[in-house]
């Protein structure tokens, strides 16, 4: 059995960039109250949910490892551009 010198991640995984930022930006468009019972203009949640949906098509895919070392945990990330 031949030695592994690097162990591998303690987690790892990969996701579809566009459809994350789509759900994050969906959302972002859900109305709560604060504690102060105020809550976010429409205006502000919509403009932050652009950001997220062109932040998604910009990338293609996402892929996080993390490991963990004798420094403590180490968190790698690999992000592929869309055409």
């Amino acid at each position: 059995m031949a030695d592994v010198k690097t162990p591998p991640p303690f987690v790892s995984f990969s996701m579809d960039s566009k459809r994350y930022y789509e759900f994050i930006g969906a959302t972002l468009m859900q109305e709560y109250e604060s504690e102060d019972g105020e809550s976010e203009p429409l205006a502000l949640r919509t403009a932050m949910r652009d950001v997220m949906v062109s932040s998604g098509e910009l990338y293609e895919r996402m892929a996080i490892n993390v490991h963990l070392t004798k420094r403590g945990v180490e968190i790698g990330s690999r992000m592929t551009l869309s055409d």
